[in-house]
């Protein structure tokens, strides 16, 4: 706040000074044709404030130029999402973008004019001047969402809603914020070139080439500070709505959340996990079964991380899976869970529902430790097990700041309880306990071993101890680095 306000008082100040430059300078040169005073520019405006024929000249190039950036808008939203999804639609759309950003305003204003109206110019050139702009600034924007959090979106099977919500706006936001303050400004002077060049009748560009025919240089300077207001006023308009906006987006304070989880798939789409009674496997602790993992084959580019691997996981059991550092313990958790595509495998219950505790806590630092959580089970989970789950790690009453205020113990427990509170059929700890102390650690170690008992964890750690205090039944040893 105090920022703030300093950068107001100097905006203020230099406004003031450069007004006295002004009027010393009209003084200096005594021809008000030359140089009109800031004072004869002022009495100019409240003469001709009053006239009808002054606010339908706003009104005809406002419609007109927002319009065009508003269209632009659109358009620009629509390419950058489909070039995104599709390298060939980028591709293609790259060479149009270049020539609209390349070719200067008048060139486009003169071609325009054979074919439309000049009444609806600065439309046109408007929309023209904006697109590349705000198209350029969201594709870039799309390109640096955080590729872990999408990661995660998809192990907790987010819906596409609460991505869109949670991950890309406030991913992009920033992009989109600085390509509306560029672009407002630009569609403004594009669109006002266009109307001095087509002289639409009743347009603020018509009366700037008449103030300029006639040599009414007061009335030129009168018109060229309605463009300067109009622009600043419709960017902080529109920038303060898109703060509102985000703002709510962001909110924790909504509790009307999506259901998330996609449709629970039946015994026959988990392969493996075959019963007479056709129960889900994970429903009856006491059941007990070897999961094979066959000739598994992995490798990126020159380094072969698997070849041939073969291993089991036991159903209903904490699974240790050791190995040194590099040895691909990650990659097997990336591959189960659908992140990394093996070259060859034959791998178990390919229709399991995971949770994961990663090694990064992948959190939303904008949301809340609740909405961290809310997100990815939405209106399957009470508030209040979510409130008790925290309280139970050592949370309670930092359940509503956001977790960028957190330290990192407490962000470690946060994705704990995030991935423990979820709808899963395995659940994967990559080592989950880094970052705690000894003696938190071993209490959070107790509380998830009480809370996955009887269900199918798999759980990496560098730690003898940890596999001991979390009770693991079974162990899986990857040491399969090759390079070649």
């Amino acid at each position: 706040m105090t920022q703030k306000k300093t950068q107001t008082k100097l905006k203020w100040w230099s406004i003031v000074f450069w007004l006295l430059v002004w009027e010393i300078a009209s003084r200096a040169i005594g021809i008000e044709l030359l140089l009109a005073s800031p004072i004869g520019v002022v009495k100019r405006l409240f003469e001709v404030i009053v006239t009808s024929d002054f606010w339908k000249a706003i009104g005809f190039s406002c419609v007109r130029i927002l319009g065009g950036f508003l269209g632009a808008l659109i358009l620009a939203v629509l390419f950058a999402v489909l070039s995104a999804k599709n390298k060939y639609f980028r591709e293609l759309l790259a060479p149009l973008v270049q020539v609209i950003k390349s070719t200067p305003v008048a060139s486009f204003i003169l071609l325009i004019l054979v074919w439309i109206s000049p009444a609806n110019i600065s439309f046109l050139i408007a929309l023209l001047m904006v697109f590349p702009i705000m198209y350029t600034n969201l594709l870039d924007g799309i390109a640096e969402v955080d590729i872990r959090l999408l990661e995660m979106a998809k192990v907790f099977r987010m819906s596409r809603r609460n991505q869109l919500r949670y991950i890309y706006i406030p991913g992009v936001f920033p992009f989109f914020r600085a390509g509306v303050s560029i672009a407002l400004g630009m569609c403004w002077k594009s669109g006002i070139a266009a109307e001095i060049i087509g002289i639409p009748d009743g347009s603020i560009g018509e009366y700037l080439y008449l103030s300029k025919v006639y040599l009414e240089t007061t009335d030129l300077f009168v018109w060229t500070m309605v463009i300067i207001f109009c622009s600043v006023l419709f960017e902080r308009l529109f920038l303060y709505a898109m703060k509102i906006i985000a703002k709510r987006l962001e909110s924790d304070s909504g509790k009307n959340t999506d259901t998330i989880i996609d449709s629970k798939p039946t015994n026959n789409e988990i392969s493996g996990l075959d019963k007479p009674n056709e129960d889900r496997l994970y429903e009856n602790q006491d059941i007990k079964q070897l999961l094979p993992i066959k000739n598994l084959n992995k490798a990126f580019g020159n380094l072969t991380v698997f070849k041939g691997f073969n291993s089991e996981i036991l159903s209903g059991a904490v699974n240790a899976i050791l190995g040194p550092s590099g040895g691909g313990k990650t990659t097997l958790l990336r591959i189960l869970m659908g992140l990394e595509k093996a070259d060859y495998d034959e791998l178990p219950i390919e229709g399991a529902k995971y949770a994961c505790v990663f090694q990064e806590d992948r959190l939303c630092g904008h949301l809340s430790a609740f909405k961290n959580i809310e997100m990815v089970r939405g209106s399957n989970i009470e508030n209040s097990e979510i409130l008790v789950a925290l309280s139970d790690v050592g949370l309670k009453d930092h359940e509503f700041k956001p977790v960028r205020e957190l330290s990192g113990g407490m962000k470690r427990r946060v994705a704990i309880i995030r991935a423990l509170l979820s709808d899963y059929d395995i659940l994967v700890l990559d080592e989950p306990f880094k970052g705690l102390d000894e003696t938190l650690r071993k209490e959070v170690m107790a509380y998830v071993r009480e809370k996955t008992s009887g269900k199918t964890v798999l759980f990496v750690t560098h730690e003898p101890e940890e596999v001991e205090a979390m009770g693991a039944k079974h162990s899986i040893f990857v040491n399969q680095l090759i390079s070649r």
